[in-house]
């Protein structure tokens, strides 16, 4: 935490400014640290938020942008964010790829924190900010 109050976050890699890592500071508000905690609840509670909201992807026609999920992908995402085996049978060009990297980018950020409380997140945030 800097004197004015504000949470450094690093989030550049190689000089990239679309991809995070832990090299460049980037000064978060005090005032602002509550929005992301809340942010990181409703993440960590529906994965459909999660990829609607943060996950991008590269379209011919459109370029980067946040991606829109279809039914079936909502009900996929949602079916392994439930149980612990899912068989899925679908065609091919249906988004499986997508949907299996969203659950494990899902899965990867959230599984530490699944169970944990609003404090324990906004404690674990802060603490995270204030190492880096």
């Amino acid at each position: 935490m800097s004197s004015d109050g504000s949470f450094i976050v690093k989030n550049v890699f190689r000089k990239n400014e679309n991809l995070k890592s832990g090299d460049e500071p980037v000064m978060i508000p005090a005032d602002q640290a509550e929005f992301y905690t809340e942010e990181v609840l409703k993440c960590k509670e529906d994965i459909c938020y999660f990829a609607e909201k943060y996950f991008t992807i590269i379209s011919p026609g459109k370029g980067q942008h946040v991606i829109q999920l279809f039914d079936a992908q909502r009900e996929f995402l949602q079916a392994m964010g439930n149980h612990d085996r899912v068989i899925c049978l679908s065609s091919r060009q249906s988004s499986k790829t997508t949907s299996i990297t969203i659950f494990g980018l899902f899965y990867t950020l959230f599984r530490i924190i699944r169970r944990s409380s609003y404090w324990q997140i906004r404690n674990l945030l802060q603490l995270k900010l204030w190492i880096e």
